[in-house]
C-alpha cells in the first residue's frame, strides 16, 4: 500500500468520523428542541425578525397552544415570546441606525412596525433614547455621506 492510498483512507475515515459526529450533533440538537419548544419557538422568532409575526403561528410550529408557549417560554427566557421577538427587532434596529445610512422609516418599513411614529414611540419607551439621538451620536448618515463624497471625488477628480 503506497504513503498515498495511506493518506487518501486516512482522510476517508476522517471525513466518515466528521460526518458522524455532524449527524450525533444534529439528532441531540432535534431531541433537545422536541423537548424544549421555548428553544425552537426562539430560533423561529430569531429567524423571523423582519417579519410580522403572531403568536399562535409560533405556538402551532412548536406543537402547543399560545398560552402554553407564553408560559413555557417565559419560564425557560424570563420574558413572553413577544417581549423577546420586539427585544430583538429593537435590537436589530439600534445596530441600523448606527451602522447605515438607512432612515428611520427605511428601519421601521424593514422591521415591519405600522409606521415610523409608533417604531419611534417604541423604541424610546424600550430604550429610554429617541432613534434619532442614536443616528446622530453614530454619525451613520455623515459616515455614509464622507464615504460616499470621497468616493465620488475618486471619479470627479
Amino acid at each position: 500500500e503506497s504513503n498515498l492510498e495511506r493518506r487518501g483512507s486516512l482522510l476517508f475515515h476522517e471525513i466518515l468520523m466528521n460526518l458522524s459526529d455532524y449527524t450525533e450533533r444534529k439528532k441531540r440538537d432535534l431531541l433537545s428542541e422536541r423537548k424544549n419548544p421555548a428553544e425552537k419557538a426562539r430560533k423561529q422568532l430569531d429567524g423571523l425578525v423582519y417579519e410580522t409575526v403572531h403568536i399562535g403561528e409560533v405556538a402551532r410550529g412548536v406543537g402547543l397552544s399560545p398560552s402554553q408557549l407564553t408560559r413555557v417560554f417565559q419560564r425557560e427566557y424570563g420574558m413572553t415570546p413577544y417581549a423577546y421577538f420586539l427585544s430583538r427587532k429593537l435590537a436589530l434596529a439600534q445596530n441600523l441606525l448606527r451602522n447605515s445610512s438607512l432612515p428611520i422609516r427605511e428601519i421601521a418599513d424593514r422591521l415591519q412596525f405600522t409606521d415610523e411614529h409608533y417604531f419611534s414611540a417604541l423604541f424610546r419607551q424600550k430604550t429610554g433614547v429617541s432613534p434619532v439621538c442614536i443616528e446622530n451620536a453614530s454619525g451613520g448618515k455623515q459616515k455614509f455621506l464622507l464615504a460616499a463624497g470621497y468616493i465620488w471625488s475618486l471619479f470627479v477628480f
